[in-house]
């Protein structure tokens, strides 16, 4: 009995599949045995059964077990109590003395062994504590691309993981794992912090591999040589990572205490993300050599968008510039304004290669003929297709993708390069001044009949930033990358090669400005100036939504009340302000209004008034228009009924697509189950970037 208890103890300490099974075999057997033991009949019987008894005991340890967490360890030590103190009444008393001796000494060796493992944690802990911060103030920092930062973080994280790691190894920690319960928690530790500093290193590795302050474009080449450095180290830290998961998922145990357990769950989560982005690290640093010329010579077109004349995926292209890559270097090869590329009489006829929806519902806007026209389209890889077909028409070479930025992404550029300055010009542009010199100052600087020289001012600008960019000595890629990035998730910087086969590329960087596939509900407010002017630096916009679902059907009804504020005055700005070429009077902006929805449409109306809509498609969407004269100084009022379903078996979900406009959308999100079984749901934020608003249904 002495014996089958040991190994029982034995076993579970190990805490693995094997060991159950000699636990179950040498109980088992010491049952029979004494059994058998006993005098004639009544023992030989009470043998196999006991055997039995023995079995079903020690399969509750076993990880195959399913009852409740703590059931199975409460029924298989209340059967085996039993079944030892009926041995031990039934065994003779020299044997009763020795087995109580030697049950006392075994108590208090593991007594001790328990104290030296609580002691070896309770010294590890600290160290857990600080390798688990140090940890995440790394990721932290690696996403908001300050690598050197986020390697000194990681170095940290994996010196005190590492001093964990020896703390739980030590003679204290070995011996605490003779302790039943208490060794599960000693080798979760072991594995964690073992892994924690496999990761700690990792991430220095790919911290140092992607350093991006250490980069320099240097007189317009980009040292694609450190880059492809770069890639075999993400390659390993993304490899640390998947092993560090696979380790802590084998120590996963219904005899880790909760709050072990609950740590565990949360380093896994840290985990997962951690190594989709140093996946998504690997794959770029594969990808993005051969789009900076490292297999061959790449050509972009540059759009620069002025969204105070808005369009679609932005605003009225005024100019453009056409650059070449090849082995990193970058060379200006053109630049011009768009009026350059529009069709006159001596040009042939021009085709336009563009999704079946767009040649649909836009073709009628002679997108063909008038390149201001060409970013029409909310969804900019749709844009960038037309923008590639077209150029060559127009007197241009193939490109193999299509960059749009706008002043916005001119000044983030300026605050990491310094001023510069367009011939004539009569102040430096810098990284604070120059979205509002090129959106509106130039344009009241300006008469209207000194246009030339406006023109003249916008394309010496846009050169003398390209200068900058790439003959004016190094410019780090560091800052600059973290001066762009808001500007991507803006939608003020959209890169594109629309239908080519390396968009997806782009879209792994979230530049393409693509308008999301629909996942559930969705809404997309566009605008459109109509009145060739670029008084949309006046334009402010209020978008509420209330949806209202019936969980029991999915039925959905929802209102979308769009308001339009022109803060314009009626005088005293130059007619290309605030005039028009509708004869309407100063001050009043034409907006083309297009509502996106999966929904259908009900009714709508214009500050109360019944309005009728034309309704189209367009991206797997309806979409709902109008023409919308808004006044000087007023304001007006679009509402629109909606009604369709979503599905009920998951929560409700609302993408909201932003349209990069001078100043973003104001929205508000309501949220209401018909049943009241849930109080209502609400959301106020600025949409900045396109955002996701999510709702339980149950």
């Amino acid at each position: 009995l002495l014996i089958g208890v040991t190994v029982a103890t034995a076993g579970l300490s190990a805490g693995h599949g094997g060991a159950g099974l000699a636990v179950l075999s040498a109980v088992g057997a010491l049952i029979g045995w004494q059994g058998v033991g006993r005098s004639a009949g009544s023992g030989r019987a009470g043998g196999p059964a006991a055997v039995t008894v023995g079995c079903c005991a020690v399969s509750l340890l076993l990880p195959g077990a399913t009852l409740p967490r703590g059931l199975s360890a409460l029924g298989s030590a209340v059967v085996l109590l039993a079944v030892c103190v009926m041995g031990y009444l039934k065994a003779p008393g020299p044997i009763r003395r020795r087995v109580g001796l030697a049950g006392l000494g075994a108590v208090a060796a593991l007594g001790l062994a328990g104290a030296f493992g609580v002691v070896a944690v309770a010294e590890a802990r600290p160290s857990l504590e600080v390798g688990v911060a140090g940890a995440n103030r790394g990721a932290t920092q690696a996403r908001r691309l300050d690598s050197q930062a986020a390697g000194a973080s990681m170095a940290s994280a994996a010196g005190a993981f590492d001093r964990a790691n020896g703390q739980v190894r030590s003679p204290f920690g070995w011996a605490g794992r003779l302790v039943p319960l208490l060794s599960q928690q000693l080798r979760a530790l072991d594995v964690a912090s073992a892994s924690g500093a496999d990761l700690g290193r990792a991430g220095v590795g790919l911290a140092d591999a992607v350093d991006q302050d250490s980069l320099r474009v240097v007189d317009g080449r980009i040292p694609l040589e450190r880059l492809q450095e770069a890639q075999p180290r993400a390659a390993r830290a993304a490899a640390a990572i998947t092993s560090a998961r696979a380790a802590l998922a084998s120590q996963r145990s219904p005899w880790l205490a909760p709050q072990l357990t609950s740590r565990l769950d949360d380093v896994q989560a840290r985990l997962a993300a951690a190594g989709d982005q140093a996946n998504r690290a690997a794959v770029l640093l594969q990808d993005i050599p051969p789009l900076l010329g490292s297999k061959g010579p790449r050509r972009y077109f540059v759009a620069v968008q002025t969204p105070s004349e808005l369009r679609g995926s932005g605003g009225f292209v005024g100019s453009f510039a056409e650059i070449a890559v090849d082995d990193g270097r970058l060379t200006l090869a053109r630049t011009g304004r768009t009026p350059e590329l529009n069709l006159d009489r001596s040009t042939p006829v021009r085709t336009l290669d563009a999704p079946p929806d767009f040649l649909r519902r836009y073709d009628r806007f002679q997108v063909a003929t008038t390149w201001q026209s060409v970013t029409i389209s909310p969804d900019f890889p749709s844009d960038a297709q037309v923008i590639r077909g077209l150029y060559p028409q127009s007197g241009g070479r193939p490109v193999d993708a299509v960059v749009a930025i706008d002043p916005f992404t001119i000044q983030a550029i300026l605050k990491v390069v310094g001023p510069v300055r367009a011939a004539g010009a009569p102040e430096a542009l810098t990284g604070d001044n120059a979205a509002k010199a090129l959106l509106f100052d130039q344009y009241r600087a300006f008469a209207d009949n000194d246009q030339d020289e406006r023109r003249d001012f916008l394309a010496g600008a846009t050169q003398a930033l390209a200068q900058r960019l790439l003959n004016g000595g190094a410019v780090p890629v560091g800052p600059l990358t973290k001066a762009l990035q808001p500007m991507v998730d803006q939608k003020h910087l959209m890169i594109s090669a629309g239908a080519a086969a390396e968009d997806p590329v782009f879209a792994r960087l979230g530049l393409t400005g693509a308008m999301a596939p629909l996942r559930g509900d969705s809404l997309a407010v566009v605008a459109q100036n109509a009145g060739a002017s670029k008084i949309d630096w006046f334009l402010r916009r209020k978008v509420d939504y209330a949806a209202t679902v019936d969980p029991g059907s999915g039925a959905l009804t929802a209102k979308a009340t769009i308001q339009l504020a022109n803060l314009a005055p009626a005088s005293g700005l130059p007619r290309y302000l605030i005039g028009n070429a509708l004869g309407l009077p100063p001050g009043t902006s034409r907006l083309y209004v297009s509502v996106y929805s999966p929904l259908l449409l009900k009714r709508a109306t214009i500050d109360g008034q019944s309005l009728l809509l034309q309704s189209e498609t367009e991206l797997g969407r309806g979409v709902y228009s109008a023409f919308v004269d808004v006044a000087a100084g007023s304001t007006r009022t679009l509402a629109i009924d909606l009604t369709g379903a979503v599905l009920i078996d998951r929560p409700y979900r609302l993408d909201l697509h932003r349209q990069p406009s001078v100043a973003p959308d104001q929205v508000t999100v309501r949220f209401t189950r018909s049943d009241g079984s849930r109080p209502p749901a609400r959301r106020d934020f600025s949409l900045v970037s396109d955002s996701t608003f999510q709702a339980p249904l149950g």
